[in-house]
């Protein structure tokens, strides 16, 4: 935004306390027939490494059918 950090009149910085996936499947959503594809943090555990993983394994996935 080109605005200095200490110049701002108003910050805050927000964490999802409750965005624990509580069964993550890390595979996410794929349909080939209706080329359509979801994943996010959802279907991940809670650590950006797992993200990561799932976002991978989907790029895999979509990979092979075509």
């Amino acid at each position: 935004t080109g605005i200095a950090a200490d110049a701002a009149s108003y910050a805050e910085a927000h964490r999802w306390r409750y965005a624990l996936a509580s069964t993550p499947s890390q595979a996410g959503y794929f349909n080939a027939e209706k080329k359509l594809a979801a994943i996010g943090d959802w279907a991940s555990a809670s650590r950006i490494e797992d993200c990561w993983l799932s976002a991978q394994a989907m790029a895999m996935t979509i990979n092979a059918t075509l």
